[in-house]
Formats: structure tokens, sequence, C-alpha cells
């Protein structure tokens, strides 16, 4: 994600400008004061940059969608903005840490506890689609008998019935 706000803009430039000025001086309190100010930069660019994430976040968890495909492709979108966050605020952490000496972070950001949801989802998705395309292919199995599929650890069985109306398919995972 592009942290292209205004505000964020002007903070990392103050930022660059702050750390331009603690690579001239040879006056400890100087460098002190800068390194407060460079702290205080960063927490604001942290913040700034996390409201720029939780508008991204809150939209894509709000989507509504209708078909399988459609919500891996919203799971896979949500499950890298939140691989990006991570990289993004440890990538931050770890430069302001080697030019201040002093670590400033987040505790935490949204979604970041969700993230491992989400993989066991996109995952029960990615195995229902295999399960669902090779019981197409394999429809010479006998009629009620269940076809059983393991894929990354998730399990699936698709069933296929017969009523008045026509075959029936049951799906499930475990």
């Amino acid at each position: 994600m592009n942290y292209t706000n205004r505000e964020v803009v002007r903070r990392l430039k103050q930022y660059d400008m702050f750390q331009n000025s603690l690579n001239l001086t040879n006056d400890e309190i100087q460098k002190e004061r800068i390194c407060d100010q460079l702290d205080k930069i960063e927490k604001q660019i942290l913040l700034d940059t996390n409201t720029e994430y939780e508008e991204e976040y809150l939209m894509l968890l709000s989507k509504k969608t209708k078909f399988l495909d459609e919500e891996k492709t919203r799971l896979r979108s949500i499950i890298t903005l939140i691989n990006d966050r991570k990289e993004y605020l440890n990538k931050r952490k770890n430069e302001h840490k080697k030019i201040t000496g002093s670590l400033v972070e987040l505790t935490s950001f949204l979604g970041e506890d969700k993230l491992s949801t989400y993989k066991r989802r996109l995952d029960i998705i990615d195995a229902l689609s295999l399960l669902i395309k090779t019981a197409k292919t394999s429809l010479a199995c006998l009629p009620y008998s269940p076809f059983v599929s393991r894929w990354n650890g998730v399990k699936a069985t698709i069933s296929f019935t017969f009523s008045d109306t026509g075959p029936v398919t049951a799906l499930s995972y475990l």
C-alpha cells in the first residue's frame, strides 16, 4: 500500500530534513533534541499511515461478495494488505532505530490478529474449488457415494444424491 496522504508526505519530508540535520551536527545536546523531534514525527507518521490503512481494510472487510471467486479475491486482498502493513511497520521501526537508537512502534493494528483466520478461509475456499472441479470431471462416481478430497490440510466431501427435481449436490468441509 502506498501512503500518499498529504500529511504523511509532509511528515516524511520533515523526517528527512531532521535526519539530514542530525548528520550535520556534532553537538550532543542538539543531536538529542533532533532525535526527540524525529521520535515525535515518526509516531505521527505511524498514526497517519494507520488511518489510511484502516480505511482500506474496513472497505475490503465490508465488501459484499456473491461468488467463491469474488470472496477469494477479497480475502487475498485483505491478506496482502495486512502483510504489507506488517512489512511497512517493521521497515519503519528498524530504520528509525538505526537512525535514532530509540524504538517507536505501534503495538498492533486492525486485522493483524485475524490474519490466520483469513488464510484459513482462503484455504477452505481453495479446497472446495478444487473439490468441485475434481467432482465435475469425475461424475462417473456412483450416486449416493461421497467424493472425499484433502487439500492443504482441509478435508472436504461432496455428495451427489437424486431427488424428484434432479441431482442435489452437498458440500461439507472440516
